[in-house]
Parts: structure tokens; sequence; C-alpha cells
């Protein structure tokens, strides 16, 4: 992985300065070219080497802002508005890894990282669903005992073998549900 990395900052120094020392060599030959013609024609010499500088280094840049346009801006873009997706609870992004695994760069490495993060949220997001529904079930149906039981006892019974049935259901129910609780 280090040789790797190492590789990609050299290739990276490469593809920085290769091309100032073709702009350097370029304005070597023209000045040479030119010397010939005499001290007369010097002012003109050193203005279009100077031209030839300037526009080597525009084409520079402008290739080093289309790199950085396609290459990093692009694609932290697509991990913000990932990110923010998931901030909002949409679980279910994932990210498109572009290279194979091995020759991840770091984009791909934080793709991949937020990728097993959204998994791991989603699956979270799932077992709260679950338990709030398994716990209102398990507490509805003591309730209900104690609603039935509680309603009984107040439409008045006169058999007391009757009202000592209801409140034992209500005083069990209520331990069901204090147990949960």
């Amino acid at each position: 992985m280090k040789n790797r990395r190492a590789l990609k900052i050299f290739l990276s120094f490469i593809c920085f300065f290769f091309p100032i020392a073709a702009i350097v060599c370029i304005a070597i030959w023209v000045f040479s070219g030119i010397q010939g013609l005499g001290e007369d024609n010097y002012a003109l010499t050193i203005l279009l080497l100077l031209g030839l500088c300037v526009a080597f280094a525009l084409l520079r840049m402008l290739i080093e802002f289309l790199r950085h346009r396609l290459q990093v801006e692009r694609r932290v873009e697509e991990i913000l508005q990932g990110t923010e997706r998931m901030a909002q609870g949409d679980f279910s992004v994932r990210f498109t890894i572009q290279h194979e695994w091995g020759f991840y760069d770091d984009f791909d490495r934080i793709k991949e990282n937020l990728n097993s993060l959204s998994k791991e949220l989603s699956a979270t997001e799932l077992l709260h669903s679950d338990f709030v529904s398994a716990v209102s079930h398990e507490i509805k149906t003591p309730l209900a005992v104690i609603k039935g039981h509680a309603e009984r006892l107040a439409l008045g019974t006169k058999d007391e073998e009757s009202m000592k049935r209801h409140a034992a259901a209500l005083v069990e129910a209520t331990g069901r549900l204090n147990a949960l609780v």
C-alpha cells in the first residue's frame, strides 16, 4: 500500500514538473534560435519568451483546473450529497467505488467507510423499529386485560367471587406491565 502511495506521489510530481521543464526547454530553444538575429531584436526575444511562458503557464493552469474539477470537486460533491441524505435518515445511500479493491484512492476508502456506516445505521434502524413494535405489542396486551376487567368492575357485579377474579386479573396484568417497564 505504501509503495502505491509513493508511486502516486511520484507520478503527481512528474505530472506537475514535466510541463514546467517543457516550458523552460522550449524557451531555451526559442531563445537560442532567435539569438542569431542580433542585438536589436533582444527586446522582441524577451517579449516572445515571456509570452510563450505565460501561454504555457495558462495552458497548465487550465489542465490542472479541469483535473481538479473532474477528480476532486465532483467526487467531494457526491460524498456531500450522500452524507446529507444519511443525516436526514436515508440509510439506503450507497456510494460507487471507482477503482478495484487494492487500487483504492483516498476517495474510494472514504466511500467504502461510508457504505459500511450506512449499512450499520440501516441495520440499527431496523432493530430499533422492530424493538418499538415488539414493546408496543407487549404493552398493549396487559393494558387490554386491565381495561376489560376494569370495565366489568365499573359495570358493577353483585357476585363477590367475580369481583375477586377481576381484581386478581387486574393485579396480574399490572404486574406484567410493571415487569415489562
